[in-house]
Formats: structure tokens, C-alpha cells, sequence
């Protein structure tokens, strides 16, 4: 099975430009095969031994708003990149249509996530075996990681109540190289001025433009930047090898969704959400392979697990657990004294 990633698309303007939708379907031919696999794309999500038992015994994945993770300049580093670059091409432009729709388009990012939308994401790691990883976020190699295979058919709900949609949700790999991250904004942004050059002329050779076009013509090309602001982040973190699951909601949206938990930091909010692969008429949770923290003792760790999971795997839920495909792994190498 392969994973071909989604488009994204926040606003779909009242007056549409032929022109910007040619600039993103192209952008698209070369930024969505970043975030695509051809063969099975399995991450790996380290954890604690609770949150091992809750994501096996509900078969979901909780999506916590970006302002808790790990990291606390999220989207402020993609916003701020993005901005000045777009600010850098304003000042190399006399052309004051041009000018404005980028000075709008400065404007979107800007109130993303602080006014129009929340984000919240479900954090994977590309590798199975990583120690910083465990370290942090797996009880300091106490704990656990949980490998899941993420293709095109992989299913997400919020409720297993059969008459609800399928979430919409995307899949980015995320990228931690300045000068890429450089380039893919400007390749953008390019692409975007030059097909708006190209609308501008027909609109004139037709006699003048739709009403408040500028704002509309803003409104349609931020779409990629805002898919583009989610995958960019501080080289620092680079050994994360990370990729995340995100789900973007207007602030007023479904807010019975909106569950929270607690912890020393204060409240996280976050979504519940079911991960489902469908095999003919049954459903699955996509769990391949549980693997156990060099901290922990694997002759015992392995023998619980296996128990824990032929009891899950038995328990009554719409979505089964195949106890037979799951691998127990172990770290192989110890941090115990």
C-alpha cells in the first residue's frame, strides 16, 4: 500500500482566479510527493505505558493543539519565515496590485491560529528506535512506541457513531532545513506572482477587475502557504525525523469535540480520534508493532504485552485489533544500571 498525500484548502473565494488555481495545481506536482510514500508509510508514536493502554484499548490517537507541544515558537517559526520573505519581494516591487495581494496575504498568516483557526496534530517519528525519543517522550526509555501503517484507505473519526463524516485530516512530513524551507517558500511565491502578473493582464485587457479581487486573490493563494507553514520547523529538532497528523478547525467548530486533560504545565486540549483501515467488511486499528524502552525488562515486558493485547484484541469494540500481525520488539540495547 502507498500514502498520496492531500491538498489542503481553507478558503475557497466567491471569485475564484483561474491563473492562482494553475500556480497551486503546479506548486502541488512537486510539494505533495514530499509528504507521499509509494510503499507502506509506517511512523511510530513514542509513549508512556498509559498512553500505550488508552491508544490499544481505544483504538484512537489524541490530537493535541499545537501550542503544547514540545516546541513553543510552533507555526510562529513558519509564520515568521514566511512573512519576511514575502516582505523581502514587496520591497523589490513597484507594482502596487502585486504589492497589496501580498500585503494580504502577510495579513491571513498573521490571524491563522489566532483568530480564524486552531491546529492540533498527532506526532510521528520516522524512526523505531530513537533515543531521544524515548528519552523524551517515552518515560525516559520507560515507556513504549507504537508503529502504525498510514496509507490512502487509512480512516479517522472523532466518534464511532456511524452516521458521522470522516474527519478531514492530512499527513506532512516535516522539514528542518533552513535552505530548503528557504527555497520551497520562494519557489512559491515566484510561481504565485507570476500567474497573478497573468491575471492581471487579461482582467485589464477585459476592462477591469471583480469586485474586491485583490482580497479574493489573497484569500485563494494562501491555501499553500498555510500547508507550507505547517511543516517547517527549527533545525534543531531535526533527529525527530518527525511527520504529524493535523487537524485544522475553524474556532467555533464542534466544540463538544474540544475534550482536556492536565498535567504540570496546566490544561491540554486535545481531539479524540479513531484510526481506521478497513479489510472487506471489518475494521482495524492499523497497529503493527509495539516497541519496548531500553529501560524496561524485556522477558517480562514482552510476556504482559502479549497478554494485554489478546485481551484488547478480544474486547468488544466496532474496531478489531489483529493480535496476530502485531510484532513485540525490544530496543536492543539496555539503559538500566
Amino acid at each position: 500500500m502507498s500514502y498520496k498525500a492531500k491538498s489542503i484548502w481553507f478558503y475557497n473565494p466567491t471569485v475564484s482566479t483561474p491563473q492562482i488555481r494553475q500556480a497551486i495545481q503546479k506548486f502541488s506536482e512537486s510539494w505533495l510527493p514530499i509528504h507521499s510514500r509509494d510503499n507502506d508509510l509506517q511512523l511510530y508514536h513514542y509513549t508512556t505505558i498509559n498512553g500505550l493502554k488508552g491508544i490499544i484499548g481505544n483504538r484512537s490517537i489524541w490530537f493535541t493543539h499545537i501550542s503544547t507541544l514540545n516546541d513553543p515558537t510552533e507555526l510562529k517559526y513558519g509564520k515568521e519565515l514566511i512573512i519576511n520573505l514575502i516582505k523581502n519581494e514587496i520591497n523589490k516591487k513597484n507594482d502596487l496590485i502585486i504589492n497589496k495581494i501580498l500585503t494580504l496575504l502577510i495579513e491571513e498568516i498573521n490571524r491563522f491560529d489566532e483568530i480564524m483557526y486552531e491546529t492540533y496534530v498527532a506526532c510521528f517519528c520516522e524512526s523505531d528506535n530513537l533515543l531521544s525519543q524515548w528519552r523524551g517522550y517515552a518515560t525516559k526509555g520507560g515507556g513504549y512506541n507504537i508503529g502504525l501503517v498510514i496509507t490512502s484507505d487509512t480512516k479517522f473519526y472523532h466518534t464511532l457513531d456511524e452516521s458521522e463524516k470522516e474527519s478531514y485530516i492530512i499527513l506532512r512530513k516535516i522539514i528542518y532545513n533552513a535552505e530548503i524551507q528557504n527555497k520551497i517558500i520562494k519557489d512559491y511565491i515566484s510561481l504565485i506572482i507570476k500567474y497573478l502578473n497573468d491575471a492581471i493582464k487579461y482582467y485589464k485587457s477585459r476592462g477591469g477587475f471583480p469586485a474586491i479581487w485583490e482580497n479574493m486573490a489573497a484569500m485563494e493563494s494562501v491555501n499553500i502557504l498555510f500547508d507550507i507553514m505547517f511543516t517547517l520547523k527549527n533545525s534543531v529538532f531535526s533527529e525527530e525525523n518527525e511527520w504529524r497528523l493535523i487537524i485544522v478547525r475553524q474556532t467555533d467548530h464542534k466544540a463538544n469535540q474540544l475534550q482536556f486533560r492536565e498535567n504540570e504545565k496546566g490544561l491540554i486540549p486535545y481531539i479524540n480520534t479513531f484510526i481506521i483501515e478497513k479489510n472487506e467488511n471489518d475494521l482495524f486499528f492499523p497497529i503493527r508493532s509495539i516497541n519496548i524502552g531500553p529501560m524496561l525488562d524485556v522477558t517480562k515486558t514482552k510476556s504482559a504485552l502479549k497478554l494485554f493485547i489478546r485481551k484488547e484484541s478480544a474486547s468488544e469494540s466496532k474496531i478489531k485489533i489483529n493480535a496476530n500481525g502485531i510484532r513485540i520488539l525490544n530496543a536492543g540495547y539496555s539503559l538500566r544500571e
